[in-house]
């Protein structure tokens, strides 16, 4: 009834229900690839219940296969979709369509449920987490058992809708509210707010580094004034004697110069080597761009 009553909101293009909300938490549990019974060691996939329209409002393109249908109901055969990840991680380039897999460890009688479709990768346990292989069902084949385990209880609705014209909080309460006045909704995000959710943590741990890194430079300019002012007391006397010997002030004020310019290559040097021995650490703190990023070592 929900989702009847959202479709026909003027400005919803789709509506879709999931088990996990984009970027947020999501199961993880133990799965088996029927012919694979001889492993000892269970695989390990998410595991997310979605209903037949979830990727066309999500925006998740069809790699190979097919989509859910209303046709995949308590009735039918027990279906799946997989990412390519996961595709790519258990069936090594094999065709995935029309195998099987178990959820749950091996030799249990778990669900066996055949792969229909695959579908590109998305990130949605966060913007920094690595793509990891992720399984989806039907909801309409998981009110059993396994729909205590693969959807924790909440059901959480996908709207695609156009920015300028999204439905207000108030419409969207209050077409719960008419179903039903005791279902407690959650929260009410927008997929901009979502992304930036996800995002607060990398984008705490920028700013400290930042911080971190503009200290390091404002030490390192007090440390060579300091390294150079001493040199230059020391050398008082060379200095003097060049002068006298007809050294003009400019060729002796560039020569303590291309000293501190050498201290400060060497410094550089070392930086950058550093900061590539560093890259595989730095990269787990980046989204979207590399740790070799040019601009930023040139920086």
């Amino acid at each position: 009834r929900l989702l009847a009553e959202l479709r026909v909101v003027a400005v919803v293009e789709r509506v879709a229900t999931t088990s996990a909300p984009p970027l947020g938490p999501i199961i993880v549990g133990p799965i088996g690839i029927e012919g694979d019974e001889a492993r000892d060691q269970p695989l390990w996939a998410a595991m997310q219940a979605i209903d037949h329209d979830y990727f066309a409002a999500a925006g998740t393109a069809l790699k190979a296969g097919r989509a859910f249908s209303a046709a995949d109901d308590v009735n039918g055969e027990r279906v799946a979709i997989v990412n390519a990840a996961f595709a790519t991680k258990y069936f090594a380039g094999r065709d995935p369509l029309g195998r099987r897999v178990a959820l749950g460890q091996p030799g249990s009688e778990a669900p066996r449920l055949r792969i229909v479709g695959v579908v590109e990768d998305v990130k949605h346990a966060g913007l920094d987490y690595e793509y990891f292989p992720e399984i989806f069902m039907p909801y309409s084949q998981v009110a059993d058992g396994l729909g205590s385990v693969a959807l924790g209880g909440d059901i959480y609705a996908l709207l695609r809708v156009p920015d300028a014209l999204a439905p207000s909080e108030a419409a969207l309460r209050g077409i719960v509210a008419r179903i039903n006045p005791d279902l407690p909704i959650m929260e009410l995000r927008t997929g901009a707010e979502l992304v930036a959710w996800s995002a607060e943590g990398a984008e705490v741990r920028a700013g400290v580094m930042a911080g971190i890194a503009a200290l390091a430079v404002l030490l390192s300019g007090i440390g060579l004034y300091a390294v150079l002012t001493q040199a230059v007391a020391q050398r008082r006397k060379e200095l003097g004697i060049r002068m006298a010997l007809g050294a003009t002030s400019v060729s002796l004020v560039q020569a303590v110069c291309r000293d501190g310019v050498e201290l400060s290559a060497l410094g550089v040097a070392g930086g950058v080597l550093a900061a590539l021995g560093l890259a595989q650490y730095v990269r787990s703190l980046l989204y979207g761009i590399s740790a070799f990023e040019p601009l930023v070592l040139v920086g």
